[in-house]
């Protein structure tokens, strides 16, 4: 699948609701986590909301999809929605009270979480489903096909683990674990991927002042060579871990 910017706020391209990136997105997480209209879905670090609530809408689901946002503003937005939404992080959350979740989601939020807390963490997500719940953990490979410099490439690598790890560690709490992966081909105008660096979109820009970023985007100019546009495969890998009556806490 493929998609271009053109008539999108470049700098929300790979949240902005109702785009063509997100409906092939949906129809990921929905193929995996196979939701029943009863479910009870948390979305962890929701943002504002926008992805839980189509996917809610799109599933038909007949109990409020909860949220998962610590910032306030976005957590305003969510509830707008129509979400319920508990005011804290992803590990606050894995220490909550056990079952009551049918699936959980997790996108673009685990590589966030320290490796020393990352087993405990998990196991308490696991712990938060009920048995024969599903755990749908969306993130990104270690090696990327993004247009980056050197040194932002260095830094996704310092920054991101390899899928590979999550998965182990929900096997060895017990789930039932498997692992895909999927891309959606980007073709974007160049200065439109230059803009959203600029804006440091992705965490990993945020360690590079301005000028630190003009080099880099210079590099990269160099690199690429003549051109109006840059194309690439943004790889998700999605990790599928399913509760079984000794996962995770008791």
């Amino acid at each position: 699948m493929s998609s271009s910017l053109k008539g999108h706020d470049p700098g929300a391209v790979f949240y902005q609701p109702d785009t063509p990136y997100q409906h092939w997105l949906l129809d990921e997480v929905a193929q995996r986590l196979a939701l029943q209209p009863s479910d009870r879905l948390a979305d962890l670090g929701c943002g504002a909301g926008a992805f839980a609530a189509a996917l809610a809408k799109r599933e038909r689901l007949t109990v409020p999809a909860v949220g998962v946002e610590l910032d306030a503003a976005h957590a305003s937005e969510a509830r707008e929605l129509g979400l319920t939404v508990l005011d804290t992080d992803l590990e606050g959350f894995a220490a909550g009270p056990a079952g009551g979740f049918d699936a959980l989601l997790a996108k673009e939020v685990i590589h966030h979480v320290a490796e020393e807390r990352l087993r405990e963490v998990l196991t308490g997500l696991l712990g938060r489903l009920n048995v024969g719940g599903r755990l749908l953990l969306v993130t990104r490979p270690r090696e990327v096909d993004y247009p980056l410099f050197a040194a932002a490439r260095q830094a996704w690598r310092d920054q991101q683990p390899e899928a590979e790890d999550f998965a182990e560690i929900l096997r060895e709490a017990g789930a039932e674990v498997s692992l895909e992966t999927a891309s959606w081909r980007w073709s974007l105008p160049r200065v439109d991927w230059w803009q959203l660096v600029r804006n440091r979109f992705w965490s990993v820009f945020r360690g590079f002042d301005d000028a630190a970023l003009e080099a880099g985007l210079a590099e990269l100019a160099d690199e690429l060579g003549p051109g109006d546009t840059v194309e690439f495969d943004d790889r998700l890998v999605f990790i599928l871990a399913r509760r079984g009556e000794t996962t995770g806490r008791a």
